[in-house]
Parts: structure tokens; sequence; C-alpha cells
């Protein structure tokens, strides 16, 4: 993806999608108990609500649909077990844009 549009795409995204995306972008966590912990554990910082495994899901969910990460499923049950940034898109360059917006210095 082009930058311009990446940062373009990022600035409609609302926080706690932002912290999301910036968690799996930065290898932090990829699995969904792992992004609830560290999401909860970064939050307060960034002045974010925490959330429950369902509405990280709903936001998962949501940045899936948006393009950005693919989420692997099991397959009997549905629940989710491996989230990933689209192959398409630049990591690197989504985890400065990222860091940014969301007031964060890039090796945090």
């Amino acid at each position: 993806m082009a930058a311009g549009f990446l940062g373009q795409a990022v600035k409609v995204l609302i926080p706690a999608e932002k912290l999301l995306l910036y968690l799996v972008a930065s290898g932090r966590a990829n699995r969904l108990e792992e992004l609830v912990e560290e999401y909860n554990r970064m939050a307060p910082a960034l002045g974010l609500p925490a959330l429950t495994v369902k509405m990280v899901q709903n936001r998962l969910a949501a940045l899936e649909l948006y393009g950005f990460i693919r989420v692997r499923r099991d397959r009997a049950r549905g629940v989710i077990r491996r989230v990933r940034i689209h192959h398409r898109i630049d990591s690197q360059a989504l985890v400065k844009l990222l860091a940014r917006s969301l007031g964060l210095a890039e090796d945090s």
C-alpha cells in the first residue's frame, strides 16, 4: 500500500483499533489472549478504556473488514487462532504511523 493511502486509512480508525493494529504490526501480540492482555496493559497510559475479549474480537473483525489484518480461525469453533497484518501492507511503515498517531515512542 502506498504510504499516503495508508496514512489516510489509519486516520479514520478509532483509538482502540489503532492500538490493536499497533500491537499486531509491531509483533507484540498475535493471539487473542495476548492482544487482550497487552491492550489492557497499555490502554490506561493512553487514556483508553479496557476491553473485554468480545470487544477485542469485534474490533479485530472491523480491522479484518477494512483489510488491515488477516485472522486465522479454528474451523470447528470459529475461535481466533492467529492475527497477522495483511501481506500487502508494510508493517514497519504502519508501526511508525500508528506510533505517531497514538503518541507512542516507536521503540516502546
